[in-house]
């Protein structure tokens, strides 16, 4: 009976094809092709008007991309086949807010009409005095937006500024929405014919972009 077992394994045996593998290394994955292909648009997330001069990059290969053209149309060919992640770029929009979902590319099957949606940014600008009408000069100015996490409201900081000799500030990066905007201002003043130093309080506001 053992005879018998031991034949029958044999001939599989030698149709299979065996990859030695050295005791204490893991063995090594099959490398995929990377002949795989695909197109699609990126878009204004607020506007839905195709983005031109976009940099498109999917995950699954190193140094290939593609730019989108006058029509915000992009293609890609020579990719490693399997899971992608395609992420588009460009000045002026948020940074990693235009991220398609991940999908699967087949060789042999391009992936057709991906849609690429990111935000633009917006800015806040503004003048910060003191109360003497002054510019106030190096205060620090921050933005803080109401956000709701796990059902509780919370305040968190979006963006930061320093205020110029001429009392402007300007923060850029940030996502649409409503903001308070806070100055606060450290410099010492003495007040005229002497006495203590004074600094102001920090100051308040509300923005919308």
């Amino acid at each position: 009976m053992i005879a018998c077992l031991v034949a029958l394994v044999a001939p599989v045996a030698q149709n299979a094809r065996v990859r030695r593998v050295t005791p204490g290394t893991a063995p090594q994955a099959p490398e995929l092709p990377a002949d795989c292909a695909a197109d699609g648009a990126v878009v204004n997330s607020l506007t839905a008007q195709n983005v031109l001069r976009a940099n498109v990059t999917p995950n699954s290969t190193s140094g290939t991309g593609s730019s989108t053209d006058a029509d915000g149309k992009w293609t890609i060919s020579n990719i490693t086949c399997g899971p992608a992640i395609f992420t588009a770029e460009k000045d002026g929009y948020i940074q990693g807010s235009g991220t398609l979902n991940p999908v699967t590319v087949v060789s042999g099957t391009p992936a057709h009409d991906l849609k690429i949606e990111f935000m633009p940014e917006s800015l806040v600008t503004g003048r910060v005095l003191d109360d003497t009408g002054e510019p106030a000069t190096s205060a620090q100015v921050r933005l803080v937006r109401s956000v709701v996490q796990n059902g509780r409201r919370t305040f968190q900081t979006w963006g930061n500024g320093t205020v110029d000799s001429y009392g402007l500030y300007r923060i850029g990066g940030i996502p649409a929405g409503q903001y308070i905007v806070c100055a606060t201002y450290n410099r010492v003043r003495y007040p005229v014919g002497g006495g203590s130093a004074t600094t102001c309080a920090e100051r308040n506001s509300t923005s919308r972009t």
